[in-house]
């Protein structure tokens, strides 16, 4: 199937469906079988709206291996998995693949080069692309970093027993004391020291 004919051409005969020819894709290009269905958005793929919404009809072609190829190789090459090439992909709304932008009235701008500068960026801030995605887009990859319902919940009432603390400490009832309002304006004053030490 990948040999050339007499006139060194590829795929020139009879199109076979690309997927059947999963093994050897995989094989020849260091892909797992996970990848390769993220890649393809394959009947398989845990998440088929980040690949390339291949279906089992789409044929072998050389544009289709390109394809392929070119995604498996950016991952490498930014030291990124799959799915956080294709999340990155989807999120930033950037086709890396996509043709330089020529324009007479301003400087060329190459969407692969962009998507690199935010891969480094995030790298030189030391934050992981999978620690970027859930903090801004709340992409959990892992399902890992969503806190769980426990300590949801504890936050929840620590928050609730903080809160009903405070609403005990400035309540004012009807007969105020001198005692009353001198605690009230040490309260008061604590927390203004407390904001100045802060500033300083």
């Amino acid at each position: 199937v990948f040999a050339p004919d007499v006139h060194a051409n590829l795929f020139t005969g009879s199109a076979t469906p690309l997927f059947t020819h999963r093994e050897a894709i995989c094989a020849a290009l260091g892909l797992t079988s996970g990848e390769f269905n993220l890649i393809t958005s394959g009947p398989t793929s845990p998440a088929p709206a980040l690949g390339l919404h291949y279906t089992a009809a789409t044929p072998l072609t050389l544009d289709a291996l390109s394809a392929i190829t070119r995604r498996a190789w950016l991952a490498r090459t930014l030291q990124l998995s799959v799915l956080e090439l294709l999340s990155l992909i989807q999120k930033t709304a950037t086709d890396p693949f996509a043709p330089p932008v020529l324009d007479a009235t301003s400087e060329v701008s190459s969407p692969l080069l962009n998507f690199a500068r935010r891969v480094h960026a995030l790298n030189a801030a030391n934050l992981a692309p999978a620690q970027a995605l859930y903090l801004l887009w709340d992409n959990d990859l892992s399902g890992l970093s969503t806190p769980g319902d426990d300590v949801v919940t504890g936050l929840a009432a620590t928050l609730r027993t903080g809160f009903a603390a405070i609403d005990t400490q400035f309540s004012v009832t009807d007969t105020l004391t001198a005692t009353t309002a001198k605690a009230l304006m040490g309260l008061v004053v604590e927390i203004g020291r407390a904001s100045c030490r802060e500033r300083v």
